[in-house]
């Protein structure tokens, strides 16, 4: 197999979001007559959309010999993870000296090259016996990452150490790591990076404590 593998290559600042929900104290929580939506649907903040996308597997007939100038075999390329955009929090001001360290950061969207990758597959399985069957596993984009947008969220007022200390265990049975404390019911920078990973991993908006991700982790709000 002929291997090229393009690096996932950070290319742009493409967009940064400086009022972002990136705050997990939700300074930008609105009810939501402030923000011009329908009432009754409790608090409101911005979120961060990410990307969506699923997993395509392909199956290949993968040339195991070493004659690439065979007739039977062919070099082709497949685009593993097509150019895309994330979201990613960065250093707003390098002289931010706040007591909390999220205060200093900023949502950045940014742009990735694509990952494609070479293999010489064969043609004619008759004539030539040198192969082998590859699954090759492809990120198909469904919905590219975007600006930001309005969801229900935990209101401010119910964000309390016993709260937190229901999302803190539930990430914790999920394998994610919320500080060598443990569950405290103190949502600090651990328990936050914690949330924001889940998040990802699972397509949800992100910054902020919104009801699709507490329905995904199974907290009950």
């Amino acid at each position: 197999m002929a291997l090229r593998t393009n690096s996932l290559v950070l290319l742009i600042l493409f967009f940064c979001v400086f009022t972002s929900c990136g705050s997990y104290y939700q300074n930008n929580v609105r009810n939501s007559s402030e923000a011009g939506m329908p009432k009754g649907q409790g608090c409101l903040a911005k979120c961060i959309i990410p990307e969506k996308y699923e997993i395509n597997s392909i199956n290949i007939l993968e040339y195991t010999g070493d004659d690439y100038s065979n007739q039977n075999v062919n070099l082709i390329d497949i685009e593993i993870s097509p150019a895309s955009k994330r979201w990613e929090k960065k250093l707003a001001d390098k002289n931010c000296k706040s007591e909390n360290p999220d205060d200093c950061l900023v949502w950045c969207l940014v742009e990735e090259d694509a990952i494609t990758q070479s293999y010489y597959v064969v043609i004619d399985t008759i004539i030539e016996k040198s192969f082998k069957k590859t699954t090759v596993v492809q990120k198909i984009i469904t919905q590219e990452a975007g600006l930001t947008e309005w969801r229900q969220v935990v209101c401010a007022k119910d964000l309390n150490p016993r709260f937190y200390k229901k999302i803190q265990s539930k990430l914790l049975e999920l394998g994610y790591k919320i500080g060598p404390k443990g569950v405290t019911g103190e949502f600090d920078a651990k328990s936050k990076a914690a949330l924001t990973s889940f998040q990802k991993e699972n397509q949800l908006p992100q910054g902020n404590i919104d009801f699709q991700t507490l329905d995904a982790l199974g907290v009950e709000y």
